[in-house]
């Protein structure tokens, strides 16, 4: 069903009720791994099944400075509802680059994404695709000195609170996971412990047997 990012609110809800329905009674809570999903549906699909839902994405209305927000068109649609006439955020939606990180997700050239980036000076740069994070050290570079955020250190902070409270402590026996550039949260080795050490202590949650699978 990707990309999402073209879709109308109503369709990702029914998308993602349609994916969550058959599962969720085997699950405590459910992380939606994507932007567009989390602005336009967590608060309904939280509702729908009783249950904690957790997602990822920028918070805009925290931040000070001149801030640019990278996102898809469903999310930009979404954001501007919510953030109103704001001067000091730039909001764009740039055409392409889900499709072409879905085909290349660690591109060696940029000369196509560069041509949908505003040259301007910002404070902040918003990836707010969780596709875009693997352009992170790209956009890092090209808007030097701004500091680049991507909503999973938020999500994080969310989720290691509730399995500490559900599931007990994240352990911290374990040694690190090998992590390569296959891992959706890239290279950055201390997010992804953070996140997944809690599971090696999980031993009968499926997730932990789901992660170890695929990482």
């Amino acid at each position: 069903n990707a990309p999402y990012g073209t879709k109308k609110p109503e369709q990702l809800f029914s998308l993602a009720e349609s994916a969550i329905k058959p599962l969720i009674e085997n699950f405590s809570a459910v992380v939606l791994a994507c932007n567009t999903l989390t602005t336009n549906s967590l608060s309904l699909l939280q509702a729908r099944f009783k249950k904690p839902f957790f997602g990822v994405r920028p918070n805009i209305g925290e931040v000070k400075g001149e801030t640019l927000l990278l996102c898809t068109s469903a999310t930009a649609a979404a954001t501007k509802k919510l953030l109103g006439e704001n001067k000091h955020v730039t909001v764009v939606a740039p055409e392409g680059w889900v499709t072409s990180l879905e085909k290349e997700p660690f591109p060696k050239n940029f000369s196509f994404f560069k041509k949908s980036l505003p040259e301007k000076n910002f404070d902040r740069v918003f990836a707010g695709c969780t596709h875009f994070i693997f352009l992170s050290e790209f956009l890092k570079n090209f808007y030097y000195p701004a500091k680049i955020f991507d909503g999973i250190d938020p999500l994080i902070a969310e989720l290691s609170l509730f399995l500490q409270k559900t599931v007990g402590q994240p352990t911290t026996e374990s040694p690190a996971l090998q992590i390569t550039a296959k891992n959706f949260l890239g290279n950055d080795k201390s997010r992804n412990f953070l996140t997944f050490s809690n599971l090696e202590g999980i031993k009968s949650h499926k997730c932990s047997k789901i992660f170890k699978k695929y990482f």
